[in-house]
């Protein structure tokens, strides 16, 4: 019988030790602006699943020998997918491998998960939006905040977002 994962737990980071670490591993794995992030999972060994839209239909799973399973929505549309494989991956760094723990890390409205969402958030878009890169494109291309989200194949949200952080727009 398959045993229950239990819930990830907040790592209690701030959010921009969680930023650093989100960009110092993005460089890491050689993470290119917009490349797919197919490849670093599965040489994390790792597995990408696709499932029909429920509730939780994204998540990921980390059994105990650190082994994990991406669960994606169908109904993702390509730029959300990518997103939503980093914010499952900063579960993985932030809320399994750091404290070694199995999880069952699922979308949900749920309060008691609120912390650990807002942090796997937070490393996605530093993870994918590295500040360096951030500020290399729009020297490059100008402050076009969907130009620049389209170069990094992310939601304009998310580039919004990270030029807000880092002071490149109020």
């Amino acid at each position: 019988m398959k045993s229950v994962l239990p819930p990830p737990k907040p790592s209690g980071l701030p959010a921009d030790k969680i930023r650093k670490f989100a960009e110092a591993l993005s460089k890491a794995l050689r993470l290119k602006p917009g490349a797919s992030l197919k490849p670093i999972v599965e040489r994390l060994k790792g597995t990408l699943v696709k499932k029909e839209p429920e509730p939780g239909a994204s998540c990921i799973e980390v059994q105990e020998d650190e082994k994990f399973t991406i669960f994606l929505s169908t109904s993702n549309f390509p730029l959300e997918e990518r997103f939503t494989i980093a914010h499952e991956l900063g579960h993985l760094f932030l809320h399994s491998l750091l404290p070694k723990r199995p999880i069952k890390a699922e979308h949900s409205r749920a309060k008691e998960n609120e912390d650990a969402e807002i942090e796997a958030h937070e490393f996605a878009r530093a993870f994918l939006v590295p500040e360096k890169d951030l500020r290399e494109a729009v020297a490059k291309i100008g402050p076009d905040s969907l130009a620049v989200a389209a170069h990094f194949m992310v939601p304009q949200q998310v580039v919004l977002q990270r030029m807000k952080a880092i002071g490149l727009i109020q």
